[in-house]
């Protein structure tokens, strides 16, 4: 999906609205915006379930895309069956048995026959199903086919009755069935009938963000039709081509989002200047009792001429494990601290902040470089002092976990950050 993220330089946008709003093109008049609550089969007690899932209004309810689709092919005889095959047959009821459940048994058992031979239907944890069957039903029955006492089975498979006087031509068809994430309150068949009752007459307010020709060039299908295949496809490939449609435009949008970020910052954001000198580079170059590669060489090369410059720096160091990418970390780390600012470095875990600590002591030994770990499980009494001397100044390099994001902990000057395996920290940590 690297498409989207060349394509948002190709066009200036105006900085969007939350995802969910932007893509949605939602007014105070749109039916977007009408509370879940006031929704046919809704109401106030459903609706507070469904905001727990961040469904509030019709908007978020057409947008709580299935987290995958069942593919429920044509019908077939039951004597066609194949043992743990995933099969849709459709035959009568001819007996019904309903039970509590207790002793680990189903709830629900049936037998279902179709002229070619028949199966047993079971339904496990689900006490609501007994009073929905009785003999001379018309059932379609899709799931896994297993076997019981020499006949075949059905375990917790999806059920939808039939009209018995209908035409069974109209019966056989093959399907895409959405299946949501369903809460205890709700499960997905009826997460997926709430959505059914709004959206059609919903969708014709769905805004297409993507100019004619970007869709055209990167064959995407429109906003429109991928919320609707999303929900309802007639393929399982329209499905795939609604996700993928959606899914550009998360990807679009974020990095819209991070392009104008770093406009902003480019342009408002000053940073302190930490020039490396002849000298500052001398002094660090002495504390490794090795000669640096070409490759460290390189890389501290560009990271010098980025500290040296008045705008903020974001660099990705990236390297094998035993590359030497802790050496480049401190060498940055020595040269804001030789520019009289402060230095702290994070990692995602108490061990790797105390290897990177101890790795960073062996440096640093006899250096007049104030220095210090601080963890959740440093001390009280202890992480009183090295707070104190943090927000003083008197400590120039800290080492730390995500107790360093903490409001407490306090800097006089921090002129650089460094994360390790920034990735494993969150969103709001970064």
């Amino acid at each position: 999906m690297g498409q989207a993220a060349a394509d948002h330089a190709s066009r200036q946008f105006r900085p969007a609205a939350p995802p969910s709003r932007a893509l949605a093109a939602a007014t105070p008049q749109s039916p977007l915006d009408k509370p879940v609550q006031f929704v046919r089969g809704v109401g106030p007690h459903r609706a507070k379930v469904l905001s727990k899932i961040g469904v509030n209004t019709v908007g978020d309810l057409i947008e709580y895309f299935p987290f995958r689709h069942e593919h429920q092919g044509r019908p077939q005889s039951i004597d066609s069956l194949v043992l743990d095959a995933h099969a849709t047959v459709i035959g009568v009821v001819d007996s019904v048995r309903g039970k509590p459940g207790r002793g680990g048994g189903p709830n629900v058992t049936l037998r279902l026959s179709d002229g070619t031979g028949t199966v047993r239907v079971a339904w496990f944890n689900a006490p609501y199903l007994r009073d929905r069957f009785r003999r001379g039903q018309v059932l379609r029955i899709h799931g896994q086919v297993g076997e019981f006492e020499g006949l075949g089975q059905f375990v917790n498979p999806a059920v939808e009755n039939l009209d018995s006087d209908a035409d069974p031509k109209t019966w056989d068809f093959e399907r895409v069935v959405p299946i949501y994430k369903a809460t205890a309150a709700l499960s997905t068949s009826h997460i997926a009938r709430i959505i059914e009752s709004v959206l059609r007459e919903s969708l014709s307010s769905v805004a297409e963000p993507l100019p004619d020709a970007l869709r055209e060039r990167r064959q995407l299908m429109g906003r429109r039709e991928a919320v609707l295949r999303m929900h309802h496809p007639d393929k399982p490939a329209q499905a795939v081509e609604a996700r993928r449609r959606l899914a550009y435009d998360e990807l679009f949008t974020m990095q819209l989002a991070i392009s104008l970020q770093r406009r902003w910052t480019a342009t408002q954001v000053r940073a302190p200047k930490l020039p490396v000198t002849a000298e500052i580079d001398r002094r660090i170059r002495r504390r490794f009792p090795f000669s640096l590669t070409a490759a460290q060489n390189k890389v501290i090369a560009e990271i010098s001429a980025d500290l040296a410059r008045d705008r903020p720096m974001t660099r990705l160091l990236q390297g094998d494990v035993g590359s030497g990418k802790t050496v480049v970390a401190l060498y940055a780390a020595l040269t804001a601290i030789a520019n009289k600012t402060q230095c702290a470095i994070l990692a995602p875990t108490e061990v790797l902040a105390a290897q990177h600590f101890a790795g960073i002591e062996r440096y640093l030994a006899g250096s007049r470089v104030e220095r210090c770990l601080l963890t959740g499980k440093t001390p009280k009494s202890q992480r009183d002092k090295l707070l104190s001397s943090i927000v003083k100044g008197v400590t120039n390099l800290v080492v730390g976990t995500q107790a360093l994001l903490e409001k407490a902990v306090e800097f006089a000057d921090l002129g650089l950050v460094i994360v390790d395996e920034q990735h494993k920290f969150g969103v709001s940590q970064r």
